[in-house]
């Protein structure tokens, strides 16, 4: 099913001035969309936190969202999409989050296995071409060397906002133009938890039985531990499909 998703043509209306935040899946893009959307709520005055339920109310999701999205809050003014897309013209504002790919990978292989909807091993998945790491190499070379330089792009580090959450995240909103207060990003920060969310995770699951029945009970898109053998060959191969686009990316931190 989540293949299928990915794949979904998702031409409908877009304007300009619309924001995307683009990843390849699993790269933290649920953090990110519940912590801008937790700032949004604070600069429109609503006492409204972000959770697993209402979390589309103002992040669109182009796979699951597909009609047209209309806005409904006069701050930032512009709507803001969700996208696990390869490189689109269509998007003007592109805020790129990427992740180390083995990691990005385990996750993405956890969800997966979680999900019921891949059974073979780690080794075999990494190197799938719609989930592995040639999977992640396209995606990326994608967005670096196909996309205009009139498309303005931000490219956001996942392990740089784990390390150090408050002053990417403020120099993100800044590049944006927001004039947001400290105070308010932090507050944002801290709804944003890991166990606020994944505490948001265990109500859903416990009021909607489907997740019982139709996903593994060992399976959380929140801090998943499930445990995954790595061989030393699957990181060499990882490093060495992966190397020259992580240099590349590596030199925006510079």
């Amino acid at each position: 099913m989540l293949k299928k998703l990915l794949k979904l043509n998702c031409d409908y209306a877009r304007n300009d001035d619309d924001l995307y935040i683009v990843e390849f899946p699993k790269s933290g893009v649920t953090w990110l969309t519940n912590i801008l959307s937790n700032v949004i709520y604070a600069e429109n005055g609503l006492n409204i936190e972000t959770n697993f339920f209402n979390v589309g109310d103002i992040i669109c999701d182009v796979h699951t969202q597909k009609q047209v999205f209309k806005r409904k809050l006069n701050f930032p003014g512009y709507q803001i999409y969700k996208s696990h897309e390869h490189f689109r013209p269509t998007y003007k504002k592109i805020i790129y989050l990427w992740r180390d790919p083995k990691q990005c990978l385990l996750s993405y292989y956890r969800m997966l296995v979680g999900l019921r909807e891949y059974s073979g091993t780690f080794s075999d998945f990494v190197r799938h071409p719609d989930y592995g790491i040639d999977a992640w190499c396209s995606h990326v070379d994608s967005w670096i060397y196909k996309s205009s330089l009139q498309q303005r792009m931000i490219f956001i580090e996942y392990q740089a906002l784990k390390d150090n959450c408050l002053p990417v995240i403020t120099d993100l909103v800044s590049n944006l133009g927001w004039n947001v207060k400290e105070d308010i990003i932090q507050s944002a920060i801290d709804k944003s938890s890991m166990r606020n969310m994944s505490d948001h995770e265990a109500q859903r699951f416990a009021n909607d039985p489907r997740w019982s029945v139709r996903v593994s009970n060992k399976y959380r898109f929140v801090g998943n531990k499930m445990s995954v053998e790595i061989s030393k060959s699957d990181e060499i191969f990882i490093g060495e499909k992966s190397n020259v686009l992580l240099e590349v990316l590596a030199k925006h931190e510079v």
